[in-house]
């Protein structure tokens, strides 16, 4: 599957603000339920087999889908797992004008609708989170 992202309004046909139960039938694949960590207000949908994840509100609305590069995201029609964190970096940081670097392992562009990690010490992207524009 070609995963598409559409800043602050989802991935492919799958919008933010979509219901829990919704994106389940829509996906119809095997998922399974986790925490991400004691910060999370509510439990994520793993797909495994489709390399993403969907978090959710406490209401059980999709606010975020994140990306493994097991999988692939374009964005302006470049997968975005294809580059360099360094590349990536270089590339987004001249259109964004709200940047947020996490140290060396990643970056926020906020005003472009997305996250980028990478694996320490390397230049290798590991997740790519795509988010709502009331995500932060």
């Amino acid at each position: 599957m070609k995963n598409t992202l559409r800043p602050f309004e989802g991935v492919n046909n799958f919008s933010f603000g979509t219901e829990r139960n919704d994106l389940r039938i829509a996906i119809q694949e095997d998922y399974v339920t986790i925490k991400r960590n004691e910060y999370a207000e509510n439990t994520s949908d793993y797909y495994e087999e489709l390399g993403f994840l969907i978090e959710y509100s406490k209401d059980n609305v999709c606010e975020a889908f994140e990306f493994t590069n097991t999988s692939n995201l374009y964005y302006n029609e470049q997968n975005l797992f294809e580059l360099k964190f360094s590349v990536l970096k270089n590339k987004y940081g001249r259109l964004s004008s709200n940047i947020e670097l996490e140290d060396e392992i990643g970056v926020t562009y906020h005003d472009l609708g997305f996250g980028v990690s990478c694996e320490y010490g390397t230049d290798v992207i590991e997740s790519i989170l795509v988010f709502s524009s009331n995500y932060w």
